[in-house]
């Protein structure tokens, strides 16, 4: 039997940049737009920091709410990534608010765990305001049961949805593949693949390398790949592991 075609919101960054947000957007993006219709505005940033950090970002936000202000229109369902920052969460406050005639059709998805301590715990007046609202949501996703206790109260639990953290299936290798990957581990070879955000922990890595005795060192072999936010963490970076040979 033929799905029904819905028309869906679709409010979420997407590639280019890769990272695990954008991956997992594209992912459900490409299977939505396979049976419904789905209108776009893609939420992509240029930096990897959280918030509103330059009049370009401002821009780019107001020009998304007017995207989303015309294309909200008899939309069957809204689906949003939401963001932990405080700048961030007002921005998506005002999200709901433009489409508060739909709310009752919104689904939003959390990449992540780091709201409830970060943001609703520090501002009593934010958290009420988003629980006013979220409880008039169709839904809220989030990456595992371990942050399904970041909506008690705020949501009938009926309405919260788990769906787990992924990688594409190419990326997976076979028993046999690992088990000759890892029957010569002299030097240990780790490989850091990620933007070169501090939370992130490339610092740590590094720290804990120098750390280390000269023989320890040559057991070791660490290649970084990624991008940095700004020139300076990367000239920051670049000094620090200067005459480093692994």
């Amino acid at each position: 039997n033929q799905r029904r075609l819905l028309k869906i919101l679709f409010l979420s960054p997407l590639p280019p940049p890769i990272n695990g947000h954008s991956l997992a957007s594209k992912v459900l993006l490409d299977e939505l737009a396979t049976y419904h219709d789905v209108e776009i505005v893609d939420f992509k940033k240029d930096r990897f920091s959280e918030g509103v950090d330059s009049f370009k970002r401002i821009f780019q936000i107001v020009r998304n709410l007017m995207s989303i202000w015309r294309k909200k229109k008899n939309v069957n369902a809204i689906y949003l990534t939401i963001s932990e920052s405080f700048a961030g969460n007002i921005k998506d406050l005002v999200i709901y608010l433009f489409c508060f005639k739909y709310i009752s059709r919104m689904y939003i998805h959390l990449h992540g765990g780091s709201i409830k301590k970060l943001l609703w715990d520090r501002h009593r007046i934010v958290f009420i305001i988003n629980k006013i609202l979220i409880k008039r949501f169709a839904g809220v996703i989030v990456t595992g049961q371990s942050h399904l206790s970041i909506f008690d109260g705020m949501i009938h639990s009926k309405k919260l949805h788990v769906v787990q953290n992924f990688a594409q299936d190419y990326l997976f290798l076979t028993d046999e593949n690992i088990r000759d990957k890892f029957s010569i581990t002299k030097p240990l070879s780790i490989i850091f693949i990620s933007n070169f955000m501090k939370k992130k922990g490339y610092n740590e890595l590094v720290d804990a390398y120098l750390g280390l005795n000269n023989a320890m060192k040559k057991m070791v072999s660490i290649e970084f790949a990624g991008r940095f936010d700004s020139k300076s963490q990367k000239k920051a970076f670049l000094e620090k592991i200067e005459g480093v040979e692994h």
